[in-house]
């Protein structure tokens, strides 16, 4: 027997899905390759951390961003 149309589709991976996962991938790459310490100047304060934590934090906030961002859109389509 052959698979179903719909279960075929279900199997496939999006385009989305796999630039996502090379900016990903690229963005872990870059984090490793800039592992020395940076000084980071806060409205308040002054901190030290290592350059990886910084760049994975600015990914996650970019990332938590543009997935606020996408979900607002899609209420506003959806009305």
């Amino acid at each position: 027997m052959s698979a179903s149309p719909q279960s075929a589709r279900k199997s496939r991976i999006s385009a989305s899905t796999i630039v996502a996962g090379v900016l990903s991938a690229l963005l872990v790459l870059f984090a490793l390759l800039n592992s020395q310490s940076v000084t980071i100047h806060w409205v308040l304060t002054t901190t030290t951390a290592p350059l990886i934590v910084v760049i994975i934090g600015c990914g996650l906030v970019g990332f938590a961003a543009g997935w606020l961002l996408s979900r607002r859109s899609a209420k506003r389509r959806a009305r």
